[in-house]
């Protein structure tokens, strides 16, 4: 398995498709890795080099202690180690938070990213005058009360089953699925407590509204995801009215994984075209 190191964390990565074609850089979300790709990226290794990265203290990178502080710096550093392994512009494609953890890095290198795919890119300082940001301020200050009392498996309960809208989803999950989303949970306790002080953006708004704002952009959602969500994905488009969007029927949060076969044609042309 190939690694990279960025700063003090050991990053692991897998790269596959074709190698003479464009590339596709995949970001997971919180709790997540490169495997939640898996099915969406059989679809276009066909067309495209496809480069998977677990971040840091999740999947098989570095493991993240809670009493390690994590920042967004982490995360950017990590994605940044990895367009320089790519070495030419890419397509990027993130998911939920992995999308707001990978902003820095990119905005910081433009001329590196060909085009933007972000599955419900939860960038909830958009709603934060509105009545619907008491989900992310909520589920932070649950999932933060629990983590220090060191329950961390009724912390993991309480975000899976708010994200999921349905009470018991964490406890019916298979458990090698558990397994791996449990390694991301001491620095999940950080980002939800960073995301209630620094109001959920990655970097300041001045700055990160007006960042990419010329870089093709396809934002996907689940038609049944968070109402949270649904009005975060609202905000973003107005802000950048060059967005194309596409909603998945009876989709949820989990679209990019749960729904590769569906949305596969839109991000395919969307690759494609750019």
């Amino acid at each position: 398995m190939p690694y990279i190191q960025a700063g003090i964390d050991r990053i692991h990565y897998q790269a596959e498709g074709r190698l003479d074609a464009p590339p596709v850089l995949m970001v997971h979300g919180s709790c997540g890795s490169l495997g939640q790709w898996r099915q969406l990226c059989s679809l276009l290794a066909n067309r495209f080099c496809i480069f998977r990265m677990d971040l840091p203290g999740m999947g098989d990178s570095s493991d993240m202690p809670i009493t390690r502080a994590w920042n967004y710096e982490v995360d950017a550093r990590a994605v940044a180690a990895m367009l320089d392994v790519v070495n030419q512009p890419v397509h990027f494609v993130g998911h939920s938070a992995g999308c707001v953890f990978s902003w820095p890095a990119l905005a910081s290198a433009p001329n590196r990213v060909r085009s933007l795919t972000l599955f419900e890119p939860v960038f909830f300082e958009l709603i934060k005058n509105d009545p619907a940001y008491s989900f992310p301020k909520e589920t932070a200050e649950g999932y933060v009360q629990l983590a220090d009392a060191g329950d961390m498996e009724a912390a993991m309960a309480f975000f899976v089953d708010r994200w999921a809208g349905r009470d018991g989803t964490w406890s019916a999950m298979p458990e090698k699925v558990r397994v791996l989303m449990r390694k991301g949970s001491a620095r999940l306790r950080h980002e939800w407590f960073s995301g209630i002080d620094a109001g959920f953006q990655p970097r300041d708004k001045a700055t990160w509204q007006s960042e990419l704002v010329d870089v093709p952009t396809l934002l996907v959602e689940g038609e049944a995801t968070v109402p949270a969500v649904k009005l975060v994905c609202d905000r973003f488009a107005e802000c950048r009215p060059g967005v194309s969007r596409l909603s998945v029927p009876g989709a949820g949060h989990m679209v990019p994984f749960t729904n590769a076969g569906d949305v596969i044609g839109a991000v395919e042309v969307h690759l494609a075209s750019h």
